[in-house]
């Protein structure tokens, strides 16, 4: 439920009260070791954080999300935290960890016949592309 009032908060784009709904959540999932939520609410905070442009916080919390998901072996989840790593990273001007990522979340929602996913990290291949023969 709190999680929930995080991401209509979100959809408001009021992002304070966002961030403190989805905090709460993650104290009650992590109290419990939820392996499933958690890293959801994670990239949820790491998602508030890439909004408001602090992209080393999204990134601490998106790592933090990316090893629990690594345990679990939920290849869906973790090829969305690929693209997801990707786009920071290419907003951070930081083209090669971009296309890293984004080539492993190619591999992954490949793997797993998933078309939302390929479109979104072929997205990121592109325009790695597109600005490496720009500059």
């Amino acid at each position: 439920l709190l999680y929930n009032i995080g991401d209509i908060y979100k959809e408001q784009e009021d992002y304070v009260k966002a961030k403190e709904f989805y905090f709460k959540s993650l104290k009650i999932s992590s109290e419990i070791q939820d392996q499933t939520y958690t890293p959801i609410i994670l990239n949820s905070i790491a998602d508030i954080y890439r909004i408001s442009k602090k992209f080393e916080d999204a990134l601490f919390y998106l790592q933090k999300s990316k090893s629990i998901i690594e345990k679990t072996k939920n290849e869906e989840t973790l090829c969305h935290i690929y693209i997801e790593l990707s786009s920071i990273y290419f907003d951070k001007n930081n083209a090669d960890s971009s296309m890293y990522y984004a080539k492993k979340g190619y591999a992954l929602s490949q793997k797993n016949e998933d078309a939302y996913s390929i479109c979104k990290s072929q997205h990121f291949i592109g325009i790695n592309y597109l600005e490496e023969n720009i500059n």
